[in-house]
């Protein structure tokens, strides 16, 4: 017997290995046990620590939620209702929350979570939830560093999905002001750490509070109501106010309040922005202020109608708008958008007589109120043109804008002020759709357009379920000229009223807010066609749709495109997202952001119209675009007498930028050759090929045949589906 097996005999041996093998045993039985205990016991203590946190926040009569370094961990009954959420004996996890919250929405939601700034976000409804306004802030607790964050739930509110209102609740902690944001009923709904500097008040003690907190009692009731006039009928009013801190002390300050418009114009919030001046000076030194100045308003032009109109004599009322005026406001700020309207209101001064008044009567708008003589008149409107397009040169910007003049005659336009600026206003807008520094006279006919108008709204309505619209297709051709994309333009054909233009129906369809499903349609259809096409065996090519204003605000978009292009089977790359500089400038962070997602997700965004707006390479080099459409109002230089410089930086800005230039209208010889001569990529225009129904560009698509060229003397008006 070798030793090996004499070893394993012996019986210490054995008795050690049989203890060995229970303990191992017994090991493996109650560890198991031992961690599962040690995690009941933690959940349990997180459980109990999230009833405790729900039972407070069930003292709040909104839907509340508690996030902890970016984990959901308590949630009220209210919004376990409203979110869907498990009852109160579930425990709460990330993907609950989740499901409300779409994909391509997470990464920034939770981005803000993190933030110790308050804020706003907005989640589109989905098959769970209604659209759902979120009010985000962090609670206060001592010795740490990842505080918690409260998020409060309201279903949709218009407002507050107000895309500005957004923007500046996000930015207001980098303003250098003391900044406060109230909604309607004057309820504070955001203040910045300078408020609190200069207040005294923290943003907790404020928020939901009315301003009326602040008021020193120093001014009465008179005077504020001539303040909230002027806000209310101009949208914005600035002067010198005495207010109160919160320890009772009074100060003096600069105060500017505007309102803040959404996409609509429509006011949904006032922005106050405010210095101290009396800080660190006695009050019996500073000067003795006007607390209401302000540029004449519409009380000084109502008494000048009234001597005008207790004279008995005819008079005229011209209506001066600013056109784009939001635009500057949003790309330049406040304080540039101020200096346009004293410029623009000192040269309308300086241009009339002494006889005439001079109001401004709204954000963007001044009235004039000027004798019947008819050469006068026409003078003075074109002086008020002139003076308009002179270059207003701010610090180290030198900026251009338009005007559109509206003209009514008293008293047979109107008997009230209030009448004869409706006519001028009609006059106005009538202008107004034929583009910029045009001049509208009112006539009886207008108020027929206006009846019109109506009409076509009506038929609108009914347009898509009676199959009444369509879509034409114009080609784009390559400088060897093949047709390598097309564009999509809205047609509508009415079964009463026959084939009418877009130029017509389209405001009335953004004006109406119909052109939202219209846009949708429009996004459908096309992808749809496209399918089509590729079924048939064509060549594939991109199809390229324009998106309105309206469209850009709807936070589903994103979606609505992607499912439109999944359904019917479209390569990213096929599709193509025109959006006019001027829209994309109106609506700059919600439509770079939307844009933004729309690129990574593979399709092409090119910017129409580029050179009408007011954008800068820094915010050129900042969108997502690969093509850049050129606005044929610059291809028409390169044939009239006008520089052709700007038509040429236009081409060298997008080049060194490496996107493709796509020029539109092209509509002679002399103009290809000039753009095929200064290397542009692509053209399109009536003198290549006009727009035209699916089944004649079939046969185009089948092969690659060379346009033939023919002189065009007309332009196409019937624009994009979307201006």
């Amino acid at each position: 017997m070798d030793s090996g097996v004499l070893f394993l005999a012996e019986p210490e041996v054995l008795n050690f290995i049989a203890i060995a093998a229970v303990f191992t045993t017994l090991l493996a039985l109650l560890l198991p046990l031992y961690y599962e205990r040690r995690i009941t016991r933690t959940l349990a203590v997180i459980s109990r620590m999230s009833e405790e946190l729900s039972s407070f926040l069930d003292d709040s009569d909104e839907a509340c939620v508690i996030f902890n370094n970016g984990k959901l961990i308590a949630a009220n009954s209210l919004a376990r209702k409203l979110l869907h959420l498990p009852n109160s004996d579930t425990y709460l996890t990330d993907r609950h929350f989740n499901r409300i919250v779409p994909t391509h929405l997470q990464q920034d939601f939770y981005s803000k979570l993190n933030s110790s700034h308050p804020f706003i976000c907005h989640l589109p409804a989905n098959d769970l939830t209604p659209e759902l306004t979120i009010y985000g802030r962090a609670l206060k607790e001592q010795g740490t560093t990842q505080p918690k964050v409260l998020l409060r739930f309201k279903p949709d509110v218009t407002a507050e999905r107000n895309p500005n209102f957004l923007r500046l609740v996000e930015n207001i902690h980098q303003l250098d002001d003391g900044a406060v944001i109230t909604d309607l009923n004057l309820n504070i709904c955001a203040v910045n750490h300078k408020f609190s500097d200069i207040t005294g008040y923290s943003q907790d003690e404020v928020i939901n509070s009315h301003i009326s907190r602040l008021r020193s009692n120093e001014h009465d009731t008179n005077q504020y109501k001539t303040m909230w006039e002027q806000i209310n009928t101009m949208g914005h009013w600035s002067g010198k106010l005495w207010n109160k801190s919160k320890t009772g002390e009074k100060y003096l300050q600069h105060l500017s309040i505007s309102e803040i418009l959404d996409t609509h114009g429509e006011a949904t919030h006032y922005l106050g922005l405010f210095s101290d001046l009396s800080r660190g000076k006695n009050l019996s030194q500073l000067p003795q202020y006007d607390p209401f100045s302000l540029l004449p308003g519409l009380k000084q032009l109502e008494e000048a109608f009234l001597r005008y109109k207790n004279s008995g004599n005819a008079f005229n009322f011209i209506l001066v708008d600013i056109h784009r005026f939001a635009m500057i406001q949003n790309t330049f700020g406040s304080q540039t958008s101020d200096a346009v309207i004293e410029t623009i209101y000192a040269r309308l001064k300086r241009i009339c007589s002494e006889t005439d008044t001079v109001s401004r009567i709204g954000k963007d708008e001044f009235g004039i109120l000027c004798g019947s003589e008819k050469l006068y008149t026409q003078n003075l409107i074109q002086k008020a043109l002139n003076i308009s397009q002179e270059p207003i040169q701010l610090d180290s910007t030198s900026l251009s804008i338009s005007v559109n003049i509206g003209l009514a005659f008293a008293p047979q336009h109107g008997e009230s002020l209030a009448e004869i600026t409706s006519a001028a206003t009609m006059a106005m807008r009538n202008a107004q759709n034929l583009g910029t520094s045009n001049i509208g006279v009112y006539s009886p006919e207008l108020k027929n357009l206006t009846a019109k108008n109506l009409q076509l709204e009506t038929y609108l309505r009914d347009a898509i379920s009676n199959n009444e619209l369509s879509l034409h297709y114009q080609p784009i051709f390559n400088r060897k000229r093949e047709l390598v994309k097309v564009e999509a333009l809205l047609r509508w054909n009415n079964g009463k009223l026959g084939n009418i233009s877009p130029a017509q129906f389209i405001p009335v369809a953004e004006q109406s807010g119909l052109i939202k499903p219209i846009g949708d349609w429009v996004i459908s259809e096309a992808c749809k066609q496209h399918s089509l096409w590729k079924q048939k065996g064509l060549r594939e090519i991109p199809i390229a749709i324009n998106i309105s204003s309206s469209q850009l605000n709807d936070s589903r978009l994103v979606e609505k495109i992607l499912n439109a292009t999944t359904r019917n089977d479209v390569r990213k790359h096929c599709l193509i997202i025109e959006i006019t500089e001027s829209v994309l400038m109106e609506q700059l962070d919600t439509g770079l952001t939307i844009l933004q997602d729309l690129s990574k997700s593979g399709l092409t965004i090119a910017i129409d119209d580029f050179g009408t707006g007011y954008s800068s390479l820094a915010y050129l080099k900042e969108f997502p675009a690969r093509i850049l459409k050129i606005d044929r109002t610059f291809i028409n230089s390169v044939t009239s007498d006008e520089d052709t410089r700007i038509l040429d930086s236009i081409m060298q800005l997008g080049k060194s930028l490496d996107m493709q230039i796509v020029a539109e209208g092209v509509e002679n010889t002399a103009q290809l050759v000039y753009l095929q001569k200064n290397h542009c990529d692509f053209y399109q225009g009536f003198l290549l090929a006009k727009p035209m129904p699916a089944h004649e560009i079939e046969h185009r698509l089948a092969k690659k045949p060379k346009p033939k060229i023919t002189q065009a003397t007309t332009c196409d008006i019937s624009a994009p589906y979307l201006p």
